[in-house]
């Protein structure tokens, strides 16, 4: 049996069990426990895959490997730049004291911020910097 065979298999047993359970959910034969249960294990199996596919491709190609490398030094350095300048001191705003904000968490959040700050900017330039060299052809 081919490999396309038995992934649409696969694939046309979860869509089925994935129907099944939201029929039972809205006929409200089931709680929503099961269904986020089983949305969890869809998700869980969505990453596993893709991560096992790519780091399989990463190894079929020396060249492959060499980008895939350069991306994750890159992503590493861009994210030890946001987490230097994250701060640890807790913000002071209205109804702050509900959220048991620890400096760790606030330097997390701000390593975040940071992160999509930086990775935002990099993706308005690099439109800036495709628009500007095709219009120079």
């Amino acid at each position: 049996m081919s490999a396309n065979k038995i992934v649409s298999i696969v694939s046309y047993f979860l869509l089925g069990l994935s129907a099944l359970l939201g029929v039972l959910f809205y006929a409200h034969v089931i709680t929503e426990e099961p269904f986020i249960i089983w949305a969890y294990i869809l998700l869980g199996l969505a990453v596993a895959i893709t991560l096992i596919f790519s780091i399989a491709n990463i190894f079929q190609s020396k060249e492959n490997a060499k980008k895939s490398l350069i991306f994750i030094l890159i992503a590493g350095v861009l994210l030890l730049i946001s987490f230097l300048l994250a701060s640890s001191s807790i913000p002071h705003f209205l109804g702050y004291e509900a959220f048991d904000i620890t400096p760790g968490v606030s330097k997390f959040v701000g390593t975040g911020l940071y992160m999509t700050y930086i990775c935002g900017a990099l993706a308005f330039l690099s439109i800036i910097y495709s628009e500007i060299s095709s219009a120079l052809r």
